[in-house]
């Protein structure tokens, strides 16, 4: 290690990235393999500059994870069409539409109940999941998630993951997050239902 950075930063820098591929992989032994074969290859120096070397990182382990998805579960990353009749259960791309602020999710992640979120997770569809991580957790907005998808799986011959797909498939995975949190709602306080 260089003496530009302490020990804690690496360490939390690690366990950040770790953190970030086990939602995407929803798998813990495949998220490791992931952040250290994705560190490997990369040509990052966090003395050169700190911020940037961690956003190079975060990115590098969203394209390396977003590639795997997609060789394992191809069809997931077919965008399909929402036809306008088709109800959407969350109107509004947002966190708060099920109930859940930015800083809840952050906390949710920090604690034990990150093992439920990372089942939910790994319950959805690759491509959900995936949208779901990166505009969810890492505060992206539709066009770049199209885009990273779009750099990450190479031109499909598909339709392309454009912002508005990428907003209806975030929708959907907020329906299935709210949902889950109404079953285990129900289940641990059913009176309260």
């Amino acid at each position: 290690m260089s003496g530009c950075a302490d020990a804690s930063a690496v360490n939390g820098a690690a366990v950040e990235l770790f953190q970030l591929a086990a939602l995407l992989m929803g798998d813990e032994a495949e998220a490791v393999r992931l952040v250290e074969e994705t560190m490997a290859a990369s040509e990052i120096d966090p003395c050169l500059d700190p911020a940037g070397a961690r956003l190079q990182a975060r990115q590098n382990v969203v394209a390396g994870a977003l590639r795997r998805l997609r060789r394992s579960d191809p069809g997931s990353f077919a965008v399909v069409p929402r036809a306008d009749a088709d109800p959407v259960c969350v109107e509004d791309e947002d966190l708060t539409a099920v109930g859940i602020s930015h800083a809840q999710l952050t906390e949710w992640l920090a604690s034990d109940g990150r093992h439920d979120l990372r089942a939910w997770l790994a319950a959805l569809p690759s491509a959900q999941r995936a949208i779901f991580v990166q505009r969810a957790v890492m505060g992206q907005g539709n066009a770049a998630t199209g885009e990273a998808l779009h750099a990450a799986t190479g031109d499909t011959g598909q339709a392309p993951w454009t912002a508005q797909a990428v907003g209806e498939a975030y929708r959907l995975a907020l329906c299935s997050l709210a949902n889950s949190l109404a079953h285990s709602r129900a289940v641990l306080h059913p009176a309260a239902l």
